[in-house]
């Protein structure tokens, strides 16, 4: 792999380093511990999730209900110094949030050092172009402030500048600790330092009346009595009780989306090259992995489906896909970290003969997925301001563990039945995969306060996966009943929103699935209606977004030409297929890599030419144009060496040497 500058964001914690640990090639041997890091990764990013959206929760009630709301700050240098972190300050934390709560008052903070030790927390993942913003509403809004201090650090100097900007000091508390910062001879230590710091801030917090000091002792749990003799104590319990309500209004702090890079690092050169590797090497993992050989059941084969690429692929594929879910999580990149997720599974599936382990990879994409759609569905909402709606809450409440409604535990179990399906399927056990599709298909019609759209989507997709599952097994006519079934469902959900684009998309792939079935039965007719169909939507849809929907197009023509080949229409095969050549060039113009495309194209064609158009000049020219567009690739993509192949069959059976495509 090339070495690329990737940026590592604090907020990623220990799994950041593990992160990177794989793009460095640092992978865990054992299968356990290779796990353990892969699903912290995507804990990570479900707790950032969890306390991001909680803490846009707790914005909501207090515009939606005036409930109030208390602010923790501290200077996170305190936290973290020479690789130690200070447990005072988390068991501090973990109190406060204890004392709040039993007042049925909600206590939110900015993101820090032991941030990832609590368990839920509402914090806002602001960066650098919102801070500001989003934290001046928040101190403005807060009804109590307690700050722990031990040092200035900039971020608590540019804090403590907002509360006296909104004159809050009297609704502040601060605890100023002489507790020096983390070594390894103060871990476990009561040690203070001298008290000239100590002085120097209450100096600096001279217009702030209620300063006390804190010292944690060793040992200190956030339930012992320690806290309650504290003189601060007494101080948070007066004002929580003076009935004094803050009602300043909130914008930014309501509507401030999720992410935790830089809005700066995302445009930057260095993340544009990263993600242009990753894209490639995903890529090359598509072409190698979503091939004939790994679609066969593992019982089928005698040997590891990776023969054809050399006995050291397995190593290569291995790495690169741990590649790639390193540098998908360090980018932000849910989809590829998916993929990633997705190339693992049939490694341990196909190679190490592992469907558990690989099943396992899958449940976790899932549940990546179900971020990236909650994170969609929730930003979405917000832009159109439809707070109020009902799928507002249904994708906001996933954030709050008090509040886990029967349709989220629904959606769990649809989504776990799935994870399933897809484990028995690429283990090969095609009866127990179906048995978990239709209990998906049964679960998902039964969820209750769920958005229709999302559960068409969703109850499509299943009948699809399950149609294409009984097709693999030969069950033609089952298979082509839950197409059918898909493909009514899929329409019906275009009708209810036509604007959403990815619903037509569907449709066309289903319409595609059906076709494959009927060409197989030799149903040409039924073949040529439904690819008519999906051609039509396509052509649509590539017109108004031809660098999404192109291949699509090039697709369903090729699909009607090789169609009207078997109905002896010649003229109409030559016609689309010369159509879907023309899109494959304009696409392989823009970048190389679609040039195997074109090649295969030029390939059909040249057999074409030979077996149904006789036209030897023109078969023998195709000939040559794939060959020279095929050979650069030869080495990398199986389906180059295929054309490649497909050139000398059609020029051994025009009798001629291979040397003249070498011109």
């Amino acid at each position: 792999m090339a070495q690329l500058e990737v940026y590592v964001s604090p907020k990623l914690g220990a799994e950041g380093a593990g992160a990177l640990g794989l793009v460095k090639g640092d992978i865990p041997t054992d299968n356990k511990e290779n796990m353990q890091l892969i699903e912290g990764m995507a804990w990570r990013i479900s707790a950032l999730h969890e306390s991001h959206y909680s803490a846009r929760k707790i914005a909501f009630d207090y515009k939606d209900r005036n409930q109030q709301f208390a602010l923790y700050l501290r200077n996170f240098g305190m936290e973290v110094k020479n690789n130690f972190l200070n447990l005072h300050s988390f068991t501090f934390e973990s109190w406060l949030r204890n004392k709040f709560s039993n007042y049925g008052i909600s206590l939110l903070s900015l993101r820090g050092g032991t941030d990832s030790l609590s368990g839920h927390k509402s914090v806002f993942s602001t960066n650098s172009d919102n801070w500001l913003p989003t934290a001046e509403e928040i101190v403005s809004a807060a009804n109590i402030i307690i700050i722990y201090a031990g040092e200035l650090s900039n971020g608590l100097l540019e804090e403590i500048k907002i509360i006296r900007k909104f004159n809050k000091q009297d609704r502040c508390v601060i605890a100023v600790t002489e507790q020096e910062n983390p070594s390894l001879d103060s871990w476990f230590s009561d040690k203070v330092s001298n008290s000239g710091r100590v002085m120097e801030l209450k100096n600096f917090f001279s217009d702030f009346p209620n300063i006390y000091d804190l010292n944690v002792l060793k040992g200190t749990k956030p339930e012992d009595e320690f806290f309650l003799h504290w003189q601060g104590n007494d101080k948070i319990d007066n004002l929580i009780s003076d009935g004094i309500k803050t009602n300043m209004e909130l914008k930014q702090a309501f509507n401030v989306d999720f992410s935790y890079l830089e809005p700066k690092l995302k445009n930057s050169t260095e993340y544009a090259l990263c993600k242009k590797s990753l894209d490639e090497i995903l890529e090359r993992l598509d072409t190698t992995l979503n091939n004939l050989y790994w679609q066969a059941s593992p019982e089928m084969l005698e040997e590891p489906p990776l023969w054809h690429i050399g006995a050291k692929a397995y190593k290569k594929e291995w790495y690169a896909a741990h590649y790639c879910y390193g540098l998908a999580f360090l980018l932000e990149s849910y989809a590829e970290m998916i993929k990633s997720l997705s190339y693992l599974a049939k490694i341990h599936t196909y190679v190490l003969r592992n469907p558990d382990w690989g099943g396992q990879h899958l449940i976790i994409a899932r549940q990546i997925a179900s971020l990236l759609k909650m994170q969609y569905e929730v930003n979405l909402l917000n832009k159109e301001h439809a707070i109020h709606s009902k799928l507002f809450w249904a994708t906001a409440e996933v954030s709050v563990p008090v509040a886990e409604a029967q349709s989220d535990r629904d959606i769990t179990s649809v989504e776990s039945a799935l994870a399933l399906a897809e484990s028995y399927k690429t283990n090969g056990d095609l009866n127990e995969a179906e048995k978990k599709y239709k209990e998906a298909s049964l679960l998902i019609q039964n969820v209750e306060n769920i958005d229709i759209e999302e559960q068409f989507y969703t109850l499509s997709h299943i009948l699809f996966d399950w149609a294409a599952l009984q097709y693999s097994a030969g069950k033609k006519i089952s298979a082509e009943n839950r197409y059918l079934q898909s493909l009514e469902i899929s329409k019906k959900l275009s009708e209810i929103n036509p604007k959403i684009l990815e619903n037509y998309s569907l449709t066309t792939f289903i319409l595609n699935n059906l076709g494959v079935l009927y060409f197989s039965d030799n149903d040409f007719e039924s073949a040529e209606g439904v690819y008519s169909e999906a051609l039509e939507i396509r052509r649509i849809l590539s017109k108004s977004y031809p660098d999404k929907y192109s291949k699509d197009l090039a697709l369903s023509l090729y699909n009607m030409g090789i169609v009207y080949v078997n109905q002896h229409k010649l003229s109409l095969a030559e016609q689309f297929y010369l159509e879907c050549l023309d899109i494959r060039k304009k696409l392989a113009e823009s970048s190389n890599e679609d040039l195997p495309d074109q090649a295969f194209m030029e390939v059909t064609l040249s057999a074409f030419y030979f077996q149904s158009m006789v036209n030897k000049e023109k078969s023998l020219s195709f000939a040559k144009e794939a060959y020279k567009h095929a050979k650069p690739f030869v080495n990398d993509k199986i389906e180059a060496k295929n054309c490649i192949e497909g050139v000398f069959q059609v020029l051994t059976a025009w009798k001629e040497p291979k040397e003249i495509v070498l011109e």
